[in-house]
């Protein structure tokens, strides 16, 4: 990136991963690894939800269905020590 252009969108790179889908399940499927490790090592682990992004030019229904079912598991999963 050139000096003085941080923050602005025209000059980031697309990332080589952006096209791949994650599902709700891979995304549990992690968050819940990172918990269970951080766990190991007494460390609290303190969730938040995932905030929509409605009129992005990334949305795609199939991506608030994940983030709704994610979201669904953070509150009810008891995985995390508290949400913010």
């Amino acid at each position: 990136m050139k000096p003085g252009t941080e923050g602005d969108p025209s000059q980031l790179k697309e990332s080589p991963f952006s096209a791949q889908l994650v599902t709700a399940n891979q995304l549990i499927h992690d968050l819940k690894q990172i918990v269970d490790r951080s766990h190991e090592h007494a460390i609290r682990v303190f969730g938040a939800s995932l905030t929509p992004h409605e009129g992005a030019e990334y949305y795609t229904e199939d991506g608030e269905a994940v983030r709704q079912a994610v979201n669904h598991w953070n509150r009810s999963s008891g995985a995390f020590e508290s949400l913010i």
